[in-house]
């Protein structure tokens, strides 16, 4: 598509880099950096003896057996509706205790704010961003509900989660999280600019770099690398492009508030201001 409108531009006699003023989009490449990771987590290195058991809860590809869980509980209308059933009676069991417990004096209301909240897991979608997210998040919070249901199941051969295997799931929660959290940023905007977006890219490294660190996510850093080389090959991309520079320039003139050096950019000037040279 670039070559071509390169193509039709230049015989109008307009200047146009097809190399030069591409930019690649921002949740594309989150997508494909998190399916990268993704894709890592059941290919392990060495572990720590002390971390085998997260050895062996990854290597079972537990997002696959998210999703089996999933689709297990809506795989039919009367099977959400049983499973709604379940949740509802869980939460209501969990209010009693705690007006018991007089840790909540509720009524009528509370009850049914706790039903309508949350009452279904969700499915992840190709092509919805954050979907794989999603969908872990609220399976973890529905956990103690989807457990229940599936036990009462007669002839059910879906496997449920243990102990260590839930706590590794919370792990890959988290990963997804930060790439998450970046698309919530972009997504807020109504009009998201380049020199707004291209530094989330920057966040996003510090957030993934900080989750290797040890007692945190030290488990996943085989997920948290492959990412980490996918968002910095496409940076590296992205910077050979000169609307890149263009924007991150922007970006400098309107936080400083600098607009001689904003014109300077925008008219293809040499800047000559010497704060924006360093």
């Amino acid at each position: 598509m670039m070559e071509n409108l390169e193509k039709i531009l230049r015989q109008r006699k307009i200047p146009f880099d097809r190399h030069g003023n591409r930019v690649r989009c921002f949740p594309h490449v989150i997508n494909i950096a998190v399916k990268t990771g993704l894709s890592y987590a059941t290919k392990l290195a060495a572990i720590p003896a002390h971390q085998v058991d997260e050895d062996e809860a990854l290597e079972s590809d537990l997002v696959a057996t998210a999703r089996k869980l999933v689709t297990f509980c809506r795989a039919s209308g009367g099977r959400r509706d049983d499973f709604r059933d379940v949740v509802i009676e869980m939460k209501e069991e969990l209010l009693r205790k705690k007006q018991e417990t007089g840790e909540l004096e509720a009524g009528l209301n509370e009850v049914h704010y706790l039903i309508d909240r949350v009452v279904v897991l969700l499915r992840d979608v190709e092509t919805r961003w954050s979907s794989i997210f999603l969908m872990i998040d609220r399976l973890l919070e529905l956990y103690p509900a989807v457990e229940k249901f599936v036990k009462a199941q007669p002839n059910c051969d879906v496997h449920l989660f243990s102990n260590i295997e839930l706590q590794v799931l919370a792990d890959i929660r988290e990963y997804l999280y930060a790439f998450h959290a970046v698309q919530e940023i972009a997504s807020a905007e109504k009009t998201p600019t380049l020199s707004m977006v291209l530094p989330l890219y920057e966040d996003l490294i510090g957030l993934l770099q900080d989750m290797k660190a040890p007692k945190h996510l030290q488990n996943l850093e085989h997920l948290i690398d492959a990412s980490l080389g996918k968002i910095q090959e496409y940076m590296g991309k992205s910077r050979k492009s000169r609307i890149h520079v263009l924007a991150m320039g922007m970006s400098y003139c309107f936080i400083t508030q600098n607009f001689k050096c904003l014109i300077c950019l925008i008219t293809s000037h040499k800047p000559d201001c010497q704060t924006f040279l360093d």
